[in-house]
């Protein structure tokens, strides 16, 4: 029988796809095998760690909860749904990952045949397949691996109802939005820009019909939504359909000290476990009073907007920096950077190494130029494009928060390697400008203070640290010092296991090579305190509590050693009463082996205060 046009076309386009899928699901698999001995692998760090506990407490059936949400509450329940069905087994939730990593790659490259034609849908697909930072994303206990899901499902939505306009296509639209606002709370700026795009598309169809469809639209985000804005208020009080968060986020991102990046509430609690009770403690502290979850974040929003009133140029400038760092080749690091992966995996060294941001982006830009002449089409992905780069930098970067761009961008990407493969294309040399400028603007180096894996490497010992590891967390220090040598975070770690370890001696060599090569850094002057404190040499620590509070007045752990230690002529109920300040605040910051000394002073005076 023989084969039809259509069916043929059929044919070689389900091979397009079989291949983005195999692609996908090949350099996943080498990834995960290279991977699974590495430390990174090994121990979860910050979010991931936040994740995984909460996971736990879901699958052990605490499934409601007894706070108001303040992370995005999707990929926890992904995890323990995976928990509950597999087993605690982390190495195969990589595995799940990665099949949604290639089902990702599939939808994509189904969007892309329909927006544009099938030879951009498949090598978009292969692009995001290849794609460097999705490979690592896919392969960590993080979100990104549902953000770039709901991504790429939702433009696969969007391309249906191009085709052929259906409400019920709409409502899943608004289902998947809502779905993807649980994941990344920003993605909610995505609902008005596509109910915009109903209106203003189809502004030849009539109102009623262009009602209904909006209708539709909501009506599959309430489903999703709704439910959690319930249980919010049910335990809060106050009706929020996703996170308490926002006003706390948009501070660190928008404040005198802010950097584009995150930045803790507190001097030295970068922690995500700490980073609710902080929040609400120090606005608490602020107005005099206990404050709900949604009084917390307009506290901190509050804060925001006086500053940009009070610093309306300050927080322009910034804008700027925060607009160039969504755009630009380097992946800001959160606790891993994807650098220390690299090292870890040829696969990851290989396409890190050529399919990045910095090649992904301009291309792109080169996408849009070939396409413009459809721009009446495809303004929505432009704004999709727009939207979550402009509300990932209204707050503050990182790496995975601009990963939902990736797979439009990729659309773009593929637009252009497919109109300049084209052998009826001319004038190709037309587009090298806009790739050039592309590649300066994108690549234009906006490096860190100091090596990402050297952060990385600092981060694992950290976390073998806090699981008593501390031989395993000595040696990530000290690979740390190979790839940067004096590092002072990893001089000042090794000088922390030491001392957790009663070696005094040779910690103190670690802080004072650090304090040698670091001597603006608070933390460390306390730290060397609380060991010359260990070591009973009590002017000392007091001289360097003191030069903390020189570089940072208001910090809180130097403020509470100087407290109880210096009491001089202090009244013995006064002085009771600062050092159960200062035992809560080492308690706190989990300060165990000085906990003992603050115990024995206080124990003095009570002694002191009761014979009195």
């Amino acid at each position: 029988m023989t084969e039809t046009n259509g069916q043929r076309e059929r044919r070689i386009t389900l091979y397009g796809y079989a291949a983005v899928v195999v692609v996908a699901l090949l350099v996943r698999g080498a990834y995960l095998l290279e991977m699974r001995d590495s430390a990174l692998f090994d121990v979860l760090m910050g979010d991931t760690y936040t994740y995984d506990r909460w996971a736990q407490q879901i699958a052990g059936g605490d499934w409601y909860g007894n706070e108001v949400f303040y992370q995005a509450p999707l990929y926890p329940y992904f995890l323990a749904v995976n928990y509950k069905l597999l087993g605690y087994h982390v190495p195969a939730v990589r595995i799940v990952q990665a099949l949604i990593g290639a089902a990702s790659c599939l939808l994509l490259a189904m969007a892309g045949t329909r927006l544009l034609s099938r030879k951009v849908g498949v090598i978009a697909g292969l692009i995001l397949a290849i794609y460097g930072p999705s490979l690592f994303f896919d392969g960590l206990i993080q979100k990104p691996v549902l953000a770039i899901f709901f991504t790429t499902l939702l433009l696969f939505l969007l391309a249906q109802c191009m085709v052929r306009m259906r409400w019920w296509w709409l409502a899943a639209t608004g289902a998947v939005l809502g779905l993807f606002a649980l994941t990344r709370e920003n993605a909610l700026v995505l609902v008005p820009i596509v109910a915009a795009w109903l209106v203003v598309h189809y502004r030849d169809r009539a109102w009623k019909q262009r009602l209904t469809w909006l209708g539709a639209l909501v009506l599959g985000l309430a489903v999703v939504l709704a439910p959690v804005g319930l249980r919010n208020m049910d335990i809060g009080g106050t009706f929020l359909i996703t996170t308490a968060q926002m006003g706390p986020n948009f501070y660190i991102g928008n404040s005198p000290e802010a950097t584009g990046r995150y930045r803790a509430l507190r001097l030295a609690r970068g922690d995500p476990r700490l980073e609710r009770q902080d929040a609400t403690d120090l606005a608490e502290q602020a107005l005099g009073r206990k404050l709900t979850a949604a009084e917390v974040s307009q506290y901190w929003m509050d804060r925001s907007l006086d500053y940009l009133l009070a610093q309306p140029g300050h927080w322009l400038r910034l804008m700027g920096k925060k607009c160039a760092m969504v755009i630009n080749a380097r992946e800001v690091i959160d606790f891993e950077a994807i650098e220390a992966a690299m090292d870890e995996s040829v696969v990851l060294k290989v396409l890190g190494s050529v399919a990045h941001f910095g090649v992904l982006g301009p291309l792109a830009l080169v996408g849009f130029c070939v396409t413009w002449s459809r721009r009446r089409e495809l303004w929505l992905l432009y704004a999709i494009v727009l939207g979550v780069a402009g509300s990932t930098a209204a707050f503050y970067i990182l790496a995975r928060y601009r990963m939902p761009i990736v797979p439009v961008l990729a659309l773009f990407a593929a637009a252009a390697i497919a109109h300049v493969t084209d052998h009826r294309t001319a004038r190709r040399w037309m587009l090298a400008a806009p790739l050039v400028i592309g590649a300066l603007i994108m690549n234009w180096p906006m490096g860190d203070q100091w090596d990402p894996r050297a952060i990385t490497w600092e981060n694992v010992g950290i976390a073998y640290a806090q699981l008593d590891q501390h031989e395993l967390a000595e040696q990530q220090f000290r690979r740390v010092l190979e790839i940067y040598p004096d590092f002072p975070p990893a001089l000042r770690s090794i000088g922390k296991t030491l001392r957790a370890r009663g070696q005094y001696d040779a910690a103190l060599q670690q802080y004072l090579r650090a304090l040698q090569r670091a001597p603006n850094m608070p933390d460390l002057h306390i730290e060397f305190g609380e060991l010359m404190l260990l070591t009973r040499q009590y002017d000392i620590a007091l001289e360097a509590w003191r030069r903390a509070l020189q570089i940072s007045p208001n910090h809180p752990i130097a403020k509470a050693h100087l407290s109880w230690l210096d009491t001089r002529g202090v009244p013995p109920h006064e002085a009771i009463a600062r050092c159960d300040r200062a035992l809560e605040i080492m308690r706190q910051a989990e300060k165990t082996d000085v906990i003992p000394l603050i115990e024995q002073v206080r124990s003095a005076f009570a002694s002191q205060s009761e014979g009195d």
